[in-house]
């Protein structure tokens, strides 16, 4: 549970899982997160390797045309994902991950949320490059998010994303952060740049819009 997580689980969970322990465990007034607990790296490894795809990642790194050619690299991207999203989920790990769902969420519709070690990073946020599956229901519904946001760190825009910042795709895993699911009034996102130094890393923010007006500062 993310009650229990905190920064240094971020070699676990990933970094927004962990960083977001930190948050609940800080107690901050006015601060609400959703309930939630972190999927860790080992389940998406141990799918890529029950399922051989791990082997498929290696001989596409290998190949000559995974860098040079981009149609090559989109098409072949689009057949690793469908391939990871087909085959099937381990049973017992989804029987352990749906209790904890059950237990711990009772039984809620969840958020299937990504939670790589290649996101919110020094120099690196990541953001918009993996995928979030909403309103999760039901044990085998929970098996496919799972295994969509696991295919997400194949997308093209992950990929070309990490090449750019020199980021090895053969290290980077795919944790999860499954969280309750909030009815949302409204909700934003503010984009920064510093538009007089590209190398200043674009920040995304989401912030949830206040559904009464703010009170009036004295004048």
């Amino acid at each position: 549970m993310l009650t229990r997580m905190r920064a240094k689980d971020a070699t676990i969970y990933g970094t927004k899982a962990a960083n977001l322990g930190e948050i609940v465990t800080a107690n901050l007034r006015g601060v609400s997160v959703p309930e939630g607990f972190g999927v860790p790296f080992f389940y998406y490894a141990q799918h890529m390797k029950q399922s051989g795809l791990d082997a498929k990642v290696e001989a596409l790194l290998r190949e000559p045309r995974f860098k040079a050619d981009a149609p090559w690299r989109k098409k072949a991207l689009e057949e690793l994902r469908a391939a990871i999203q087909a085959a099937p989920i381990d049973p017992a790990s989804l029987d352990a991950i749906y209790k904890r769902v059950r237990l711990r969420l009772g039984g809620r519709g969840v958020f299937v949320r990504s939670s790589t070690n290649s996101e919110d990073l020094p120099g690196f946020n990541g953001a918009g490059l993996y995928d979030t599956v909403p309103n999760v229901v039901g044990k085998k519904a929970l098996g496919e998010a799972l295994k969509t946001v696991w295919a997400s760190v194949w997308t093209l825009r992950a990929v070309d994303e990490r090449d750019a910042f020199g980021i090895d795709h053969r290290q980077v895993y795919g944790g999860v952060l499954v969280q309750v699911g909030v009815n949302a009034t409204a909700a934003g996102v503010l984009v920064t740049k510093n538009l007089y130094d590209p190398t200043d890393v674009l920040g995304c923010h989401v912030y949830p819009f206040p559904t009464t007006p703010p009170p009036t500062p004295p004048r």
